[in-house]
Parts: C-alpha cells; structure tokens; sequence
C-alpha cells in the first residue's frame, strides 16, 4: 500500500513541505503493522556487520551510550525504563523492512540513506536534537510522544561531555502523539526530541544530505588524483616587495585563476557526483566489480550463468550496494558504491531496469541477452555479489 496524504497531495508535500517545514501525516500507512518485533531487533543488533547503540536516560544531563553488536549479558543488566535500542541499515537484513523504504521511491534512490529501527523502553529516547538529513518516523507499535521546534538557521549548543548531540535549550512549538501507521516528516535543522509511551517501535527513513564541505573535500581530491604534481603555484604576479610579510593582489588572483582552472564539465562533475552519492556508508566499498570486469569470466561461467534462466531464477539487487546511472553522449555511467563504469549506451535499458525494479528474471533476461555484452555485465554483477538469486539473498 502506498503512503495515504490525506488532505496534502505528494505534488503538495514536495513543493510545500519537503525540506521547508514539519508534516504530520496521520494514518499515512493505514492498518500499520510492525514488520519487526522487539525481540527480532534485538536479535539483530547481536550479529556482527550491524551497526547498533543504546540510548539510557538516567536523567535530564546523565545520558549512556552503549555500541553494539550486543549479547545477551548487555539486555539483562538494562533498566526497566528510559532506554532506547537503534540499529542502522535493517532494509539489509528484512524484506519486510526493504519494501517499507521502497514506499518513499517518489524520492531518488540515491538520496535515500537507510532505515534506522528503535525500540524504546516507556520513558526512552535520544534527547532534543537536530539532524543534518530530512527524514520520515513512522510509528510502528505503540505510541511515541513528539515535540518539535521551530527551524533553525544555526548549529544549537550541546550539553557538554555526552556521546551524544542533546541541545541545552530546546523550546517546543508543536506536539502530539503518534500511534501506529502515523509519519512525522522533518525537514533538516527542526529540534525534535520522542519520548516512548510505553513500549514503542519507530522506523525512520532518513535521506542523504552531504554538507558543503563534504563535497568540496571530496571534489578537490577527485580533481587533484588527476593532476600532476608539477602543477604548482607560481607567483607570476608577484613583483619585488618592501613588504616581505604581505601577500599582494597579483597572489589572490593567481589563486583564484588555479581554482577556476579545475575541470567543471558536466560530465566531470557527474562522475565525481555520482561516486559521491553513491559512496558505501561504512568504509570501503564490499564489492569487487571493477576486478570481474577488468579479469572477465570464463566461457564456462557465462554459460552456467544463462543456464539460470532457463529455470525460471528471479535475481534481485543486493540492497547492501548502492546504484545510480548517468546517461550521457553514447554511454551509460553505472555507479555502485563510490566506484563508476563506463558502459555502451546499448546497456542503458538494463542499468534502468534493474535500478526501477530491482529484480528480474527470464522474461527480462530473454529481452536483453541479444544485447552485446549484457551477459557479461549480469554475470559480473552475480560474481561480484551485488545481485543474487532471489532464494539465496538473506533480508
């Protein structure tokens, strides 16, 4: 079932609202169940490759941070109250959590980050705070009771010595109670603080909203990879001084023509875009594409692989690599966790398939194995792990 607006159209919500201001949608996922129970997070945030915490409120300035993966000892010694269990990236580890943030595909993928699931102890939560990101909270059992402010147009103060961000001053503007099937929209930079009514389970959407300086750090190494090391600053403008300790006019203008001289095509900064919104959340990318593609497969791998489909196999995108496409001139820029390939436009329609879609199988594969080179480039993707028969990817 898609997201149920009420009153506010999507075309509303995304010329009214998105990254503006706060919407509560009421309802939004009518009959709502928690596709995870308590015990089933809990279980997760014990496996390695999880990213987890726990929040425990022992008051208004003492607050404990506790990293994961857990064990059984951690849950015992927890209190009865004021605690709050999250972990990141659960549409990795549920299908059932997958097609939940599939439901905010009105959005590019590229800007979706993960789904981050917390249970909360009656009392529990993180603190007022502010995020960076716009993200939806849908409440997913029991109820959470939410205040938020007003947007800011400053980074607030933080309460001193914590692990975590709480701001010092936090005056609300707006209330209410979320039951299950409810979506809080917040745009970037509006104080929130939910507090648990009992047990309660919220799953947030959170979208990726690189800062300025990140882009700037990550183009100029982009750029520099590509520059000799010869290039280098001249003082061409710089005459004889009085003033050793100056740096003159002719200096700044030379600066500025260094910094204009960096490459700005569109293409340019499509690559180096797409590889920085693509890029792994955690490190290094998992994946080894680029060495399948560069080594190629065996006569005898490609065959076993189109063997597949004469069985009818259903593969899916492994949701733990993210994807994006550029369409340019007469090729297709594929980009898969930080890393680009540069493939034949002819390509095109199975890079888009597989990006809207997510799965395919042999009505598909019947379709583009008369395309050169597409059963190479599926065998590659199989090889590499980044898509994975249907009955063998774990969520």
């Amino acid at each position: 079932m898609d997201i149920f607006w009420g009153k506010v159209s999507l075309e509303q919500f995304l010329s009214e609202y998105w990254q503006k201001k706060p919407l509560l949608i009421r309802g939004g996922l009518p009959k709502f169940e928690s596709p995870l129970s308590p015990d089933e997070l809990a279980g997760l945030s014990t496996e390695e490759g999880t990213t987890s915490r726990i929040v425990i409120r022992e008051n208004t300035l003492d607050w404990k941070v506790l990293y994961g993966p857990f064990g059984p000892e951690d849950f015992a010694k927890l209190p009865a109250q004021n605690y709050t269990l999250l972990v990141q990236e659960v549409e990795c580890f549920s299908q059932e959590v997958l097609d939940l943030k599939r439901k905010f595909r009105f959005l590019p993928d590229w800007r979706m980050d993960d789904v981050m699931v917390s249970y909360a102890s009656n009392g529990g939560g993180v603190g007022p705070h502010v995020d960076y990101y716009d993200v939806f909270l849908i409440q997913g059992l029991g109820k959470r009771h939410w205040k938020i402010g007003t947007l800011l147009d400053h980074e607030p103060e933080y309460i001193e010595d914590l692990d975590l961000r709480i701001m010092k001053d936090f005056t609300v503007a707006e209330e209410w109670i979320l039951e299950p099937g409810d979506i809080l929209y917040l745009p970037p930079m509006v104080p929130h603080d939910g507090v648990a009514i009992g047990d309660c389970m919220t799953f947030s959407v959170g979208f990726r909203s690189p800062a300025h300086d990140e882009m700037l750090a990550a183009w100029s190494r982009s750029v520099g990879v590509e520059m000799p090391e010869t290039k280098r600053f001249q003082g061409k403008y710089l005459p004889s001084t009085s003033k050793p300790g100056e740096i003159s006019s002719g200096a700044i203008q030379e600066a500025i023509e260094i910094l204009s001289a960096f490459p700005k095509e569109p293409l340019e900064v499509a690559k180096w875009f797409g590889r920085l919104v693509t890029a792994p959340k955690r490190g290094d990318a998992i994946g080894n594409l680029a060495e399948v593609l560069t080594n190629g497969l065996s006569e005898e791998d490609l065959n076993q692989f189109a063997e597949l489909f004469k069985e009818e196999t259903i593969f899916e995108w492994n949701e733990q690599f993210r994807l994006a496409y550029f369409l340019s001139g007469g090729s297709v820029y594929f980009f898969v966790d930080g890393e680009f390939f540069e493939l034949h436009l002819s390509l095109a329609p199975i890079i888009e398939s597989i990006s809207k879609n997510r799965e395919f199988g042999s009505k598909e594969f019947g379709e583009w194995s008369s395309v050169e080179g597409a059963i190479e480039l599926l065998a590659s993707l199989e090889a590499s792990g980044m898509i994975c028969r249907a009955d063998q990817l774990v969520h």
